[in-house]
Formats: structure tokens, C-alpha cells, sequence
């Protein structure tokens, strides 16, 4: 794929990423968060950890000032066989320039080559995620022929005090997953719980594996079982070393409205209360088919930002078995 159709804003440039930039993207990201949110909601760690697993040659794009100030920044990359996601930054400061539309150029031009790898038959689609809060993001994505599809959530609770002891559904325990056998046991309940969210794809162990990197410490990985049988789990991590972040939570269907999902929510509050962390995070499908949503505000989360994802229909098709 070439750049040379992209039209960059005057006195600027469009590059690859690379390992380098990872500080000076993480910036703006942080940038871009703190004018939408007032907070970061993303670290460079993050970054580092996605970009291990990209062709950042291929896959990314920089928009630079002619002093190398990093602008803007845009990803694309696939999620099943048939989706397309893309993500683009563009600095507060440079709102307004023509950055945002030449992402979203070089974005669709980059679609188009997974367009070609994508098995016959299939609808494809791009996918691309913005604050909802940002209107000038929204107007330029519904005026390139983006229609918003989704709405998630990040939520956040203030511990300021021990959160409610969880109470357990009768007969299932739980137990930090330390040994492989009950890292596997988590990824197999993690999996089959989110098997019907919107957009989700299977992925193998190794394949959960790398997207857990950030949360290396096991302690903080809860495996709720009933006997021999798993019952649900949750793999949790420290986030900006401010925030305990609750990445995935699910309850096998067997076991669902019985209290498990708030149990386990609240055993890893308060861990991390224990551990002196008093504010927790995590992000929801705001249309969660499981009643999410709800629990997280029984629970006293908040809403403290929204994304929208917006998509465009690449080409016609039979939609794909694992998306829904």
C-alpha cells in the first residue's frame, strides 16, 4: 500500500511508527485523554505491549510539524476474519488541520488490504473507535459515511472504605489461578463467557495470552469454582499504578444470576483496597447482554467515559459466525 494518495496537512509529514516513538505517541494519547476525560486512560506500557504484536511498517502511521512533534497517530489492524479496526489521535492543540481526515485516509487505504485478504463470501467492515465526547471526531467520521454501531463504557468506583464482603453462591470458592492448569481454566470460563458480546472472535490460549502481557501478576487472576467445575473468572491488573483495573470478568451461564459476578467484582475490590489501591476501573459494553452495566452501579461504579464505534461497510456480504 502506498502513502502517496494521503493528503497530509501543509508543512507536515506521514511515517511508520516505530519502537522509538512509543514515548512521544503515548503523549499524545495521554494528551488527547486529559482534554477528553481529564484523565489519562492509557499508558505507554499499553502501547509497548500492542505494538510487540504489530507490523508497525505497515500498521501505523505518524503525522509530524516540521520540528517533529509528533500530531497524530493512527492504527489499523483486524479482529476476526472480517473485521477492521482502526484508532487515530490527533493533538488537542492541532484540531481543525486536516490531521483527523488524513488518518482516516490512510485508515481506509490500509483497510483495503486486509479487504483483499478477507475470505469470500463475508461482510467486512471497519470499525473506528472515538471519544463520544468529542463532537468535532464524531461530525468528521458521519461525514466520511461512519455510522456509530456501539457505545462503551469506562467506569470507575472510589473506595473510601472496605468494599461489602462478597457473598458466594452456595458451594463455589475462589482461588488466585497460579498454576497453568488454572490460567488455562480461566481462559476457557473468559472465553465461553463473552462468546455472545457483540464483535467477539475466539482466540486461542496463546493467542489470550498476549493480550493478558499487562497483567503479569497472577495474584490478581480469580478462578470461582464449584466443585470440580469452573464457575467464572477474572483477571485483574494495576493500571498507571493508580487504579486497579478489572480487565475481564464472566460467569458461566449455568451459574448466572446467582450473585457470582458481583462476588467475584467484589473480591477484587478488596484486594486491591487491601493493597492500599482505591480506585477502580473497568470498561463495559454499554448494551452488555448480561446485565454488566448494572451490576457495576449496584456495585457504585460511575461512568466516567464513553466511546462510540463507528463503522462503514467495506463490502457486502453474509456476516461472519462469531460476530454478534
Amino acid at each position: 500500500m502506498a502513502d502517496s494518495g494521503v493528503v497530509v496537512p501543509d508543512g507536515m509529514s506521514m511515517r511508520p511508527a516505530t519502537m522509538g516513538d512509543t514515548g512521544a505517541v503515548a503523549g499524545l494519547i495521554e494528551a488527547s485523554d486529559l482534554e477528553e476525560f481529564g484523565e489519562p486512560e492509557y499508558s505507554e506500557s499499553d502501547l509497548r505491549g500492542e505494538w510487540e504484536d504489530e507490523e508497525l511498517p505497515l500498521d501505523t502511521r505518524l503525522i509530524l510539524t516540521g520540528d517533529g512533534q509528533v500530531v497524530g497517530y493512527g492504527n489499523v489492524y483486524t479482529r476476526g476474519p472480517a473485521r477492521v479496526e482502526a484508532e487515530g489521535y490527533v493533538h488537542p492543540g492541532f484540531y481543525g488541520r486536516g490531521i483527523g481526515s488524513a488518518l482516516i485516509q490512510w485508515t481506509e487505504l490500509r483497510a483495503a488490504d486486509h479487504l483483499a485478504a478477507a475470505p469470500p463470501g463475508l461482510r467486512v467492515v471497519l470499525n473506528n473507535a472515538t471519544s463520544a465526547r468529542n463532537p468535532g471526531a464524531t461530525a468528521l467520521l458521519t461525514a466520511k459515511g461512519y455510522a456509530p454501531v456501539r457505545y462503551f463504557w469506562q467506569m470507575r468506583a472510589q473506595l473510601d472504605a472496605p468494599p461489602p464482603a462478597p457473598e458466594w453462591p452456595r458451594g463455589v470458592t475462589v482461588r488466585p489461578a497460579t498454576s497453568e492448569a488454572d490460567v488455562r481454566a480461566v481462559y476457557e470460563a473468559i472465553e465461553e463467557s463473552f462468546r455472545d458480546h457483540w464483535g467477539h472472535h475466539p482466540r486461542t490460549l496463546e493467542e489470550w495470552l498476549r493480550d493478558q502481557k499487562d497483567a503479569a501478576d497472577r495474584s490478581l487472576w480469580y478462578l470461582a469454582t464449584d466443585g470440580d467445575a469452573v464457575a467464572g473468572a477474572a483477571v485483574c491488573r494495576m493500571f498507571l499504578e493508580t487504579t486497579g483495573w478489572v480487565g475481564s470478568l464472566g460467569v458461566r451461564r449455568p451459574w448466572r444470576g446467582q450473585g457470582l459476578g458481583m462476588a467475584l467484582l467484589r473480591h477484587a475490590m478488596a484486594e486491591f483496597y487491601r493493597r492500599g489501591t482505591t480506585k477502580i476501573g473497568l470498561g463495559v459494553d454499554a448494551a452488555n447482554p448480561t446485565g454488566a452495566t448494572r451490576l457495576y452501579e449496584r456495585a457504585g461504579m460511575v461512568v466516567k467515559s464513553e466511546y462510540a464505534v463507528f463503522q462503514k461497510e467495506l463490502r457486502a456480504g453474509k456476516e461472519p459466525a462469531e460476530d454478534h
